[in-house]
């Protein structure tokens, strides 16, 4: 039923467990609200790249996967969107989710 998504797992570990995800001090930028998920280089390309990724399935093999599959690719698609979405970038540090082993 169509190409399957493979989602890396070490990104998969971290939208999974987003509360792991470093954060900025509330209300650290000025005119910009509440925290933002602290993210490197790398980890902002491969978000990008994965949300890309589901933008391209068609609507029609996305209505043939089962519940299950829709809700598991629902769950990781809205955590890609909020984390890219919602960081700040450190240009020092290429990854943040490639520092804990999965």
């Amino acid at each position: 039923m169509g190409q399957q998504i493979i989602v890396p797992k070490h990104i998969e570990y971290f939208l999974n467990n987003i509360d792991l995800i470093p954060l900025t001090e509330n209300n650290f930028f000025d005119g910009i609200p509440g925290k933002l998920f602290i993210i490197g280089l790398e980890d902002r390309n491969d978000l990008g790249e994965l949300i890309s990724i589901f933008e391209r399935v068609p609507e029609q093999e996305w209505r043939a996967w089962d519940d299950e599959r829709k809700i598991y690719y629902s769950r990781i698609l809205h955590c890609a969107e909020r984390v890219y979405a919602q960081c700040v970038v450190i240009l020092q540090v290429s990854t943040i989710f490639q520092r804990v082993a999965v």
